[in-house]
């Protein structure tokens, strides 16, 4: 059952479940038709699905052809896409209201099996957008996941992914001493790269869930 976009019509189909498949183009030279018809009819990888749905986002696409084409693409679970992957379609989801999606479900799931090899970016990223997710229960699932990271990746956390991190437990109202203790221990050594709302973040942050640091 194929669907139609510009007046091209996909042929549907998963991503492919390995890192081969056809090459991607340069998606930020294309038009969202070519981009649309690209990643329906072609057997890519799930993380280059996963760059060109990012791209695609960014032009004018009604909303529902553009999550119709992520779910053919990407569910059930288990799509192979890599943490990146995963945080680039969560945060594209994000930004064009499709957060409460089952594609957005469906990646968070991957996540505990790949959570090993994600980076300090990619927590953040993804942080900040299941703070901002409805379905409560999910978004604490998914933070404790990525919070038993933040120990192994906290020295590649930058101002803004600290901030992020930082805001996303105040945001769902979750406080873990241990992290708080070794992202303020970077935002220390980092505290000439913070700019004023990354700080207004950071301090609200430990307001709101009583994290009191004199050094800090």
């Amino acid at each position: 059952s194929g669907y139609v976009y510009g007046g091209r019509r996909g042929a549907g189909g998963r991503t492919g479940h390995s890192s081969s498949g056809v090459k991607a183009p340069k998606f930020s030279s294309m038009a969202a038709a070519e981009i649309f018809a690209f990643l329906a009819e072609n057997d890519v990888s799930a993380d280059t699905f996963a760059m060109g749905f990012a791209h695609l986002a960014k032009k004018k696409i009604n909303r529902a052809e553009l999550e119709r084409l992520a779910k053919d693409r990407l569910l059930p679970a288990d799509s192979n896409l890599s943490p990146r992957g995963i945080a680039t379609v969560v945060s594209t989801c994000s930004r064009v209201g499709m957060l409460q999606s089952p594609v957005v479900v469906a990646c968070l799931a991957e996540l505990p099996g790949k959570v090993h090899s994600i980076d300090a970016r990619n927590i953040a990223t993804i942080l900040n957008c299941v703070s901002k997710m409805k379905n409560r229960s999910e978004a604490l699932a998914t933070l404790n996941v990525l919070l038993s990271e933040v120990p192994r990746t906290a020295r590649d956390f930058n101002a803004q992914d600290i901030a992020n991190t930082l805001n996303a437990m105040s945001n769902l109202k979750h406080y873990d001493k241990a992290v708080f203790e070794v992202l303020l221990s970077e935002a220390q050594r980092k505290a000439r790269d913070f700019n004023a709302q990354e700080i207004a973040n950071t301090l609200n942050a430990m307001s709101n869930l009583k994290h009191y640091d004199k050094a800090v």
